[in-house]
């Protein structure tokens, strides 16, 4: 079966994170191995909790975790994985050299979910989606998910959708005070800001760690890169803000 959107999603992470992060694709984002997360240390199926689509590796520990959802919007399903994941805390894999790795001090949970799929007009499953977004940040942390995020990609053309994700990942990763870290993520802030403002179906964007809705007035955030604040796509309301920022 073949899974346009996970592989689509893979790809622009892997373009946006920096070099020094591994990344761990399941079968359907284009990898070859499962990637399970345990309670503890032993490898057991008493202690298997869930099986994520991507996994971001960082230093011996896991930094961020990634699941995508082609088929609809199930809160049922969208909850269950969330705290799957949040009750186990390490990755085990007999491919990775390194055994058992466990959660970082800040873990970063991602759910990506296909727009085209299940946002309909005048429904309100975007609503939804913000309110238990909302209500399972309220949550955290919750042991070793310190971060959530839930985004909408409208199918794996949608590239504003997934510079979104890549960006909101490669910010959560960020390690402060790195000089060249810095350089090379203005670099691609400055090549997915491009992309974004050159769109015609610029609508809402989760960039920087906030996010942003088109408007036809008003001025750019401070958070943009200064040679792009005066183009002709402007915001002017924002819609809500995250702990991370550049």
């Amino acid at each position: 079966m073949d899974h346009p959107l996970h592989k689509a999603v893979a790809n622009r992470i892997a373009e946006l994170v920096v070099p020094d992060i591994k990344l761990v694709r399941d079968p359907a984002c284009g990898g070859a191995q499962q990637i399970p997360l345990f309670v503890g240390k032993r490898k057991a199926r008493d202690t298997r909790m869930c099986c994520v689509d991507l996994l971001l590796i960082s230093g011996g520990h896991v930094r961020a975790i990634v699941e995508i959802e082609e088929t609809g919007f199930l809160p049922t399903k969208i909850c269950g994985k969330f705290l799957q994941a949040g009750l186990a805390d390490h990755f085990i894999h007999d491919g990775t050299e390194e055994g058992p790795l466990p959660y970082a001090k800040r873990v970063l949970f991602v759910q990506v979910l296909d727009g085209s799929a299940c946002l309909k007009d005048g429904g309100r499953k975007e609503q939804q989606a913000r309110l238990i977004e909302s209500e399972i940040r309220k949550l955290l942390p919750l042991r070793g998910l310190t971060d959530y995020k839930l985004l909408f990609v409208n199918g794996p053309g949608d590239q504003v959708g997934l510079d979104a994700v890549g960006i909101a990942l490669d910010v959560a990763l960020a390690e402060p005070g790195n000089q060249p870290d810095r350089e090379f993520r203005m670099h691609k802030y400055h090549e997915a800001w491009g992309q974004v403002l050159q769109s015609s179906n610029f609508r809402l964007l989760t960039i920087y760690g906030k996010t942003f809705e088109n408007r036809t007035s008003g001025r750019f955030p401070k958070t943009c890169p200064l040679d792009l604040r005066k183009s002709r796509l402007q915001v002017s309301r924002m819609l809500a803000t995250d702990k991370h920022g550049y």
